[in-house]
């Protein structure tokens, strides 16, 4: 007898019904495009960044390393930092449920560090950063499912193409007054 239920003489499968070779030639192609796009930016590679940003910051006369000279608001940018990177707590568990929740995740997670961001710098970019982010990332997760691993990148990318553009309008006006 095959296994499986029936039901007004039709045979309907069970989740205990589907072997692994019926599902894995669905998911072939997304863990394809996951083990070819290796991390771009490894541990080391952010370790690395981070120290050469610290020795230019000497020249540029924000000093980073200098403890006599930091203020409330360098302590409470990187806090927003140590907290985005906490969130990992929450994304890697959920991840290892379901790997296409990397992008969504991560992307919003790791966004929350706007939030507090407009708040030290006194504009409303940090808010709608964060909101926009949020909003076109849940919007993309919906709208292209088979494609979460690229159209959530580029999302993120947008969003901060437009940050950058207002900040920069910004940071001319207030050199200008």
């Amino acid at each position: 007898m095959v296994a499986g239920r029936y039901r007004f003489l039709e045979q309907n499968e069970g989740s205990s019904d589907v072997d692994v070779d019926e599902f894995l030639p669905r998911v072939r192609d997304d863990v394809r495009l996951v083990q070819s796009t290796r991390p771009t930016r490894s541990s080391s590679t952010v370790l690395a960044e981070l120290q050469v940003r610290m020795f230019i910051s000497r020249f540029t006369g924000e000093n980073f390393l200098a403890r006599g000279l930091r203020n409330r608001f360098d302590v409470l940018f990187l806090l927003t930092v140590g907290m985005s990177l906490l969130v990992f707590a929450i994304a890697i568990p959920f991840f290892l449920v379901d790997y296409s929740s990397l992008p969504l995740s991560v992307g919003i997670l790791t966004g929350l560090m706007w939030v507090p961001m407009s708040w030290l710098i006194r504009h409303w970019i940090g808010i709608g950063h964060a909101v926009a982010r949020t909003g076109l990332i849940v919007a993309a997760w919906y709208a292209w499912p088979e494609s979460r691993f690229v159209v959530i990148p580029v999302v993120i990318v947008a969003v901060y193409a437009v940050t950058i553009v207002v900040l920069e309008t910004r940071w001319r006006g207030l050199r200008v007054a």
